[in-house]
């Protein structure tokens, strides 16, 4: 006879995040423009294929 066994679902973990109903920070422009900077050399720096470095070229 063949016993049936019951299927054990692993269900994903859903994380419950409370809304938050805090106003955006406001940056001065000076602080704007340092963080989209820092933003664009990490998008940058991301697709961009990584260099050799001068010490790895002197070798």
């Amino acid at each position: 006879m063949a016993r049936m066994q019951t299927k054990k679902t692993m269900g994903t973990p859903q994380m419950n995040l409370l809304f938050c109903d805090s106003k955006p920070m406001v940056l001065p422009e000076s602080k704007q423009r340092e963080l989209a900077v820092a933003l664009a050399d990490l998008l940058l720096n991301a697709i961009a294929e990584p260099r050799a470095t001068e010490s790895e070229e002197q070798e």
